[in-house]
């Protein structure tokens, strides 16, 4: 990653490493303007007018901390994390890609939304 180190980013690993949720939120809040930066370049229009990404960073949040607390957050470093939560931002935009897809069919093509 092209990021500047963040000096407790190291110790903030290892704290997420051994389960401490609030060592995540910490992450997340230091780092969320950069998490979310990255997941409004993914939104296409078309998403915005249903999603933004402060849903997506509430579900990258929600994500890790649910790795964190099982103890199945495996990153070994810095860049290994930033893979992670970005490959975690990655597939929620997918995910919400095809929500959307699925509301086209289910509305039909005479729909509000369809027409939008």
């Amino acid at each position: 990653m092209n990021f500047e180190t963040d000096p407790r980013l190291p110790e903030l690993l290892e704290a997420m490493r051994a389960g401490d949720r609030a060592a995540a939120a910490d992450f997340m809040d230091r780092f969320g303007p950069r998490i979310k930066a990255r997941i409004r370049v993914g939104l296409s229009r078309g998403m915005r007018r249903v999603f933004d990404s402060q849903d997506l960073l509430s579900t990258v949040s929600r994500r890790l901390d649910a790795m964190v607390r099982s103890g199945s957050l495996r990153a070994a470093n810095e860049q290994q994390l930033w893979s992670l939560v970005f490959t975690i931002a990655e597939h929620s935009l997918a995910e919400k890609g095809r929500i959307i897809r699925r509301l086209k069919r289910v509305e039909g093509p005479d729909s509000e939304f369809a027409h939008r």
